[in-house]
């Protein structure tokens, strides 16, 4: 008698190699916070893109209806994102307007579409104007270590328009700021923490943090302080901040 089970899984695998072709995530933004800027392009930034805020290649799509879209090829397995207004100082936030977690998808390998709400996004949601953390500096030289890093400053509000002599801070595994991708266990919300601090009247201190360095991150936990800054150079006026996982 002649086998057709060869023939006829031969058959299956024909019938389902175009959609396994075209396996794909279908990611879709249902809405948006109502003081999105109406120019805005949402991105979407992740673990398969390196997580890039501003990728161009990771813009969604506006639909007619108020929806946003894209499609992606990531790898099988858990796929971990966050959408963005182009930078990680325009990350969306929960619905009180701060930190959130990533968006968390188990990818099958077979078409999928998930769909998410946009609660707020961090940077429009608070009153609180010129949010104080910047890039300090791309490429600071370490010369006892030989190599570089980047470097993150918080400024608190309250100098902005009377410096003065103030408590300073180094924060090291990128904990200082809430609108990057967070660290191994989620970020200490430094920034928010002396934001608020200062609607409280706590004129808060300057911080200054350390991106991680990985495997070299213990031999770069040493503190250092520009001798030409009004900060107040002392013991007394000066902490460090790190973690070890």
């Amino acid at each position: 008698m002649l086998n057709t089970y060869p023939l006829r899984a031969l058959f299956w695998v024909l019938a389902l190699l175009p959609s396994l072709l075209s396996a794909q995530l279908t990611v879709t933004v249902t809405s948006v916070p109502a003081n999105t800027p109406a120019s805005a392009k949402i991105y979407v930034t992740g673990t398969f893109n390196n997580w890039n805020p501003g990728d161009v290649t990771s813009v969604l799509t506006p639909t007619s209806n108020g929806r946003y879209t894209i499609t992606l090829n990531p790898a099988i397995g858990p796929v971990r994102f966050k959408f963005t207004r182009g930078g990680w100082t325009s990350v969306e936030g929960n619905s009180n307007g701060d930190f959130i977690q990533d968006h968390v998808v188990t990818y099958t390998g077979l078409p999928q579409t998930v769909e998410f709400s946009i609660l707020s996004w961090e940077d429009l949601a608070h009153a609180i104007p010129n949010r104080g953390v910047t890039i300090l500096d791309n490429n600071f030289y370490i010369p006892q270590l030989n190599r570089t890093r980047r470097v993150w400053i918080y400024l608190p509000l309250i100098m902005k328009p009377q410096p003065r002599n103030i408590r300073f801070c180094i924060c090291t595994m990128d904990k200082i700021c809430s609108t990057r991708q967070p660290a191994f266990s989620g970020e200490w919300e430094v920034d928010e923490s002396l934001d608020e601090m200062c609607t409280q009247g706590d004129y808060g201190c300057i911080v200054v943090g350390v991106d991680n360095g990985g495997v070299n991150r213990l031999n770069e936990y040493s503190p250092w302080i520009n001798q030409t800054s009004t900060v107040a150079a002392k013991a007394t006026s000066t902490s460090v901040l790190w973690s070890i996982h």
